[in-house]
């Protein structure tokens, strides 16, 4: 920021002098020759600076975590999730019966993948589900997460009958950038 401003107030200094009625054709051609040097020097300088940045960027590890949910009993149906890291949403679906029958048969939906800050991470899932025939109930579970920097995490979802109620499991799976 420092560089542009400079830059900035050197381009209106020289172009004032070179603009100067008092100045001979000489000078002027002298000030700007100086001006396109120095304004040369400076986008040299940036266009460093610049692929320096690029480079830091590709070459940073990449720290991602991704949730998916699988859910095998047919007798239970999911209605909707959500996934909060404290108070941040994370991602939210709301399931279709196709969707449902999609997971019965093997299939997993993926809820959230993005970029995570390293460090453990409290996520919560609330989630509504039904047994057949009957009305839908609220649960909710609290699911603690440790991130690497660098790492890739899966986080799998799991939907599993227990008793008469629907609990959710839980299997992280880290794999390393290195």
């Amino acid at each position: 920021m420092k560089i542009a401003i400079s830059t900035i107030g050197m381009l209106i200094f020289f172009v004032h002098v070179a603009c100067s009625a008092e100045s001979s054709p000489q000078k002027q051609e002298k000030s700007i020759r100086e001006l396109i040097i120095h304004l040369n020097n400076e986008y040299r300088f940036l266009d460093a600076e610049l692929k320096k940045l690029e480079d830091d960027i590709k070459e940073f590890p990449h720290t991602t975590l991704s949730i998916s949910v699988i859910k095998r009993d047919n007798t239970v149906r999911l209605i909707s999730l959500e996934i909060f890291d404290g108070d941040r949403p994370l991602g939210k679906h709301i399931y279709t019966t196709l969707e449902n029958e999609a997971m019965e048969a093997g299939g997993r939906h993926q809820v959230f993948e993005a970029e995570i800050k390293e460090g453990n991470h409290t996520l919560k899932a609330v989630y509504y589900w039904t047994k057949t025939d009957k009305s839908p109930q609220k649960d909710e579970t609290i699911i603690p997460v440790s991130i690497s920097l660098g790492n890739s995490s899966f986080l799998e979802l799991s939907f599993d009958k227990k008793e008469n109620k629907i609990g959710l499991s839980h299997y992280q799976l880290n794999f390393s950038s290195k």
